[in-house]
Parts: C-alpha cells; sequence; structure tokens
C-alpha cells in the first residue's frame, strides 16, 4: 500500500514548517504518480533510491541484497527516506496468523489455544529481546552502513556469537508455534488454518543467497518486476 505519512511534531521543528513540508511532498508525490502514470495503491516514493543492481540468480533462489530489500519493512518517515528497520514483513504478518482467535465451541480447546497463543508471544518477546540485542551490536560494527547485509554479519566471527542465540531463540519459538499449530487445526475458524499452512508451504518458498553464508535458507518468495 502507498500513502504520504504525515509527521508527528517534534522539538525545534515549528508547526508551519511541517505543514508546508508534508504540503510540499504530497504535490511531489502526486506530481509523479501522474507523470509515472503510477497507481498510489502500490506505488510509493522512497529516498535514498535503491540502486537496480541486484545480480542475476539461479531459479529458485534470490539475492540476499534483493530479499533484504523486498522483505524488511522500512522505518517510518515524514519524507519518504527509507531506512531499514530490521522487521521482516512475513515476520509481522505470521505474528498476526498466530494472535487470531481461533472459533471452537469446545471450552477447553479454547482456552488450551488462549494459553498457547502466550507461549508463543513469550517466545517471540525472547527472540525479539536478541535480535534489537544483535542489531546493536551490527549497527556498531558495521557504522550504520547496512554492508555487509545484517544477515551477512550474523556469518563473520563478529557476528556469530549472536547467530546462534538468534538461532536457540528461534528453535524455541518455532516449537511454541507447531505446538498452536496443532490446536489451531482442531478449532473451525474459516481460512485461518488455511493461511497458516500456507505460510509455511516451501512451494512459495525461495533459497536465500549470499556468498557469505556457506548454506541457502529458505526463505518466502517476493515477486518484483523484471524492469526498474
Amino acid at each position: 500500500m502507498a500513502f504520504i505519512d504525515r509527521p508527528a511534531l517534534t522539538d525545534g521543528l515549528a508547526e508551519a514548517d511541517l505543514d508546508y513540508n508534508d504540503k510540499a511532498w504530497s504535490l511531489l508525490y502526486k506530481a509523479l504518480l501522474d507523470g509515472l502514470g503510477a497507481d498510489p495503491t502500490n506505488f510509493q516514493l522512497t529516498y535514498p533510491f535503491t540502486s537496480w543492481n541486484w545480480p542475476e540468480t539461479n531459479v529458485g533462489y534470490t539475492s540476499a541484497a534483493q530479499y533484504d530489500f523486498c522483505a524488511t519493512m522500512p522505518q517510518w518517515s515524514a519524507t519518504g527516506q527509507y531506512v531499514s528497520s530490521g522487521t521482516r514483513f512475513n515476520d509481522a504478518y505470521w505474528l498476526f496468523l498466530t494472535v487470531i482467535q481461533a472459533n471452537t465451541t469446545d471450552p477447553q480447546l479454547q482456552q488450551e489455544i488462549a494459553d498457547q497463543q502466550q507461549k508463543v508471544q513469550l517466545a517471540k518477546n525472547d527472540y525479539d529481546i536478541v535480535f534489537a540485542q544483535a542489531q546493536m551490536a551490527y549497527l556498531d560494527a558495521t557504522g550504520g552502513s547496512n554492508t555487509p547485509t545484517f544477515d551477512a554479519w550474523l556469518g563473520t566471527t563478529s557476528g556469530r556469537s549472536w547467530a546462534l542465540q538468534l538461532d536457540q531463540k528461534w528453535n524455541i519459538y518455532v516449537q511454541e508455534q507447531n505446538n498452536l499449530d496443532s490446536l489451531v487445526d482442531q478449532a473451525v475458524t474459516p481460512g485461518l488454518a488455511d493461511a497458516r499452512s500456507q505460510f509455511v508451504d516451501d512451494s512459495f518458498y525461495t533459497k536465500y543467497q549470499d556468498s557469505n553464508l556457506s548454506k541457502f535458507p529458505a526463505v518466502p518468495a517476493y515477486s518484483i518486476s523484471q524492469s526498474s
């Protein structure tokens, strides 16, 4: 979804300045939409621009740079400035699926699902805490240059200990998710079990290719235009 964010008031920036910048950005955005014939439902202007130089890969593989750009959500910006948040869209979507209230007429099953959802959330919180700590270490090590990518950095000497911690926390989270899946499959919420099964269906996945990694982990695939 494309949108124009309205900035919140901040210290040292007058409301009039914010309003002027917001209007100027909106006019520029509209002019680009009109000039390019783009659709505001699927076009968003970001800066700094991303070079269209992702390497060609074999069928079934996606380069690290391409995947990281497509999957990672940007931080909020009043003027569309692109800065990675480190949070993946697919992770956020999966978390959304886990908190949907499953519909069942069995009160015992309902309680078991609610209890297991709490366990899933606690496991995810533990993972997110370590992930945030790892990101801070990554930023310190790279000076915020985004080079190498975060995933590639985890394979380096300075990032390997964080990778081990993340793997451990992630495995616990996955196990709790699997326990929740088995309970949700017994409920009758329309479409929920199907959505969850499609999310983990590896036919919708691609292999993450990075020269700094010794293996190719499976990640959700994103479709992109073949022309810039």
